[in-house]
């Protein structure tokens, strides 16, 4: 896959049982990388740090083998506009790196995640689309969110404390805003 060095998009579903090669940092022309429903044995390789142009990140539905955490080096990749790591056994903290990518748009991520959201993520004035169902995170998470862009921002069934801010009010795009079952 290495040389496919003008692939643009990758979509593998339902057939990656073995390694996700390291030589797909090679593919600079990459914009759309979906692995979801695979059983990897291994991470994301750190050489996803080489796919500057990347802008969809999709790897949800895997099963054991995606690895312990969110890999760091995703915040390398500045042109990404989505990031999905739904349901993919992901455990550990969110990355701080996750706030240098100024262009996201929509990051969901609900896995098993710990941890507070990072304060960092308050740098994402794109971002639209904030799904964190269904983890185990805590601390206070609105006022890390500075996106008056906001749309969507689903944190049920987390264990997020405290109260919901009065800043939630100058976000005046929010459509939805789902804090079930949490310390709220």
């Amino acid at each position: 896959i290495g040389q496919l060095t003008q692939l643009k998009v990758l979509r593998v579903s339902y057939q990656l049982v073995g390694s996700i090669p390291t030589h797909i940092g090679n593919c600079s022309e990459l914009k759309k990388l979906e692995l979801y429903n695979n059983a990897p044995s291994n991470a994301l390789p750190t050489e996803i740090k080489k796919l500057e142009k990347l802008k969809i990140l999709s790897l949800s539905w895997n099963e054991e083998g995606m690895g312990e955490t969110i890999p760091s080096e995703l915040g390398s990749c500045h042109s990404l506009e989505e990031m999905h790591l739904d349901n993919s056994k992901l455990i550990g903290t969110i990355p701080s790196e996750v706030g240098t990518l100024s262009n996201l748009e929509i990051f969901t991520a609900f896995s098993e995640l710990t941890g507070s959201l990072p304060s960092t993520i308050s740098r994402l004035s794109l971002l639209k689309i904030l799904n964190i169902v269904n983890n185990r995170l805590s601390g206070d998470l609105l006022t890390t969110l500075n996106s008056t862009l906001l749309e969507h921002v689903l944190f049920s069934y987390n264990r997020i404390s405290g109260s919901i801010p009065t800043e939630i009010g100058f976000m005046s795009n929010l459509i939805s805003l789902q804090a079930s079952n949490n310390n709220l």
